[in-house]
């Protein structure tokens, strides 16, 4: 007959065996978090803003890419006018949002900027299934075939679905697309992503892209590390 002592330990043994085995049987259902958001509200209108912009929070780089600029640099078809709300995050205010012109209106030549684009290079480290979406608009002389790419090389790129053609206001639209079937993503260093606008007809012409935003899944075994934390209790209090 075992002395209560030895009855302990070996409980205390089954018991840390099962709690194991439990962990690792449920599955892990990761939720979604924001790898990089920019609400660009942080611009300022009709100056220029750059071509880079850090994110409103989270971690990344986007970067505009336009053919046309005046000798001033005061305009390089790249402006900053009324956002939205939608899409955005922590509810933050309407704002500004990203804006390519059609050219640089000083220009006699139209529409320089057809082919303009908007590149995003975002750390998936340890993530999974990224999400891209933001909210968008055009006027009826702006780009109104805009398509999304991705990489891993930020040289070479594949096309991701068929050309988005904005609406002509904000409205309620979230343009989103998901990337959880492209393998080549999950769980890289650098990956991109780029938007090429193309259509615009004149240079005043332009699209608005408000409160982008990169979302993605824990991969399965960073999800699991906060369950070992557990075991680790488990056994310090044993």
């Amino acid at each position: 007959m075992s002395s209560p002592a030895s009855l302990s330990s070996t409980n205390m043994k089954f018991a840390a065996t099962f709690t194991a085995a439990a962990l690792f049987a449920v599955p892990m259902v990761s939720e979604a978090v924001v790898v990089a958001y920019w609400n660009f509200n942080t611009l300022t209108t009709s100056t220029n803003n750059g071509t880079s912009y850090s994110p409103s929070s989270g971690a990344g780089s986007l970067t505009v890419g336009v053919a046309a600029s005046d000798n001033a640099g005061t305009n390089r078809g790249i402006n900053a006018f009324a956002g939205t709300t939608t899409n955005a995050l922590n509810s933050d205010p309407s704002g500004q949002a990203l804006t390519i012109q059609g050219g640089a209106l000083e220009t006699t030549t139209p529409v320089q900027n057809n082919g303009a684009t908007i590149v995003i290079q975002v750390d998936l480290t340890g993530l999974e299934n990224p999400i891209l979406s933001f909210a968008s608009q055009r006027t009826g002389t702006g780009f109104n075939s805009n398509q999304v790419a991705y990489s891993t090389t930020g040289s070479s790129y594949t096309d991701f679905g068929s050309a988005y053609n904005p609406g002509t206001s904000f409205g309620s639209t979230i343009y989103s697309f998901d990337f959880s079937t492209i393998d080549a993503l999950d769980g890289v260093a650098t990956a991109y992503f780029r938007i090429t606008l193309t259509g615009a007809t004149s240079n005043a012409g332009n699209n608005r892209i408000d409160n982008i935003q990169i979302n993605a899944v824990p991969e399965p075994g960073f999800a699991l590390l906060g369950s070992l934390g557990i075991l680790g209790i488990f056994r310090r209090r044993r």
